[in-house]
Order: structure tokens, then C-alpha cells, then sequence
């Protein structure tokens, strides 16, 4: 009976310690022109979707992580987030 106590807990710890997490991440901004319409000057606004990319120029789009790690991938867009002059931006990460 022991056995079983034993392994069941075993496995159980070995499958919450393995378990993977990820998460996945994005940006918005938006950029404003004007442009000439057949009632006059018009304001255009486009939105576009972005990934940060990595030191060696790979998109940050997704991560996953197993046990207790933390995710590198947020921190990646918090830091373009402070240091980028696009306007109206903006990121998301959401895990799956």
C-alpha cells in the first residue's frame, strides 16, 4: 500500500514540476496620415501588429516555460514598450 502512496506521489510531483506554460505576445501602434479626399483632407489612422524581435533577430511571439521558471518573453516587451517612440502602442500577452 505504500508503494502506491508513494508512486502516486511521486508521479503527481513529477507531473506538476513538468508541466509547461506558455504565453504569447504582441504589439499595436498606429499611424496617422493625410490624405487627400474628394471632399478634402482626410485622416487616415492604421493599425499595425508587431513582435519584438530578439538579439539575434528572431520574433518574440510565443514562449513556453515548464515548472516554477518565469517567463522571459514579458519582460522583452516591457522593455520596447519604455524605450520605443511609436504612437499609441501597446502589448499584450496573454498564456495559453
Amino acid at each position: 500500500m505504500r508503494f502506491y502512496v508513494a508512486f502516486s506521489f511521486f508521479f503527481f510531483a513529477v507531473l506538476l514540476g513538468s508541466c509547461e506554460k506558455c504565453m504569447k505576445c504582441s504589439y499595436t501602434y498606429t499611424v496617422t496620415t493625410i490624405q487627400q479626399g474628394v471632399n478634402g483632407e482626410e485622416e487616415v489612422v492604421t493599425t499595425f501588429t508587431g513582435y519584438v524581435k530578439d538579439t539575434d533577430s528572431t520574433f518574440l511571439q510565443d514562449e513556453c516555460i515548464k515548472g516554477e521558471s518565469e517567463f522571459t518573453i514579458d519582460d522583452a516587451y516591457q522593455e520596447f514598450a519604455d524605450t520605443t517612440t511609436l504612437d499609441n502602442f501597446e502589448y499584450t500577452c496573454t498564456e495559453l
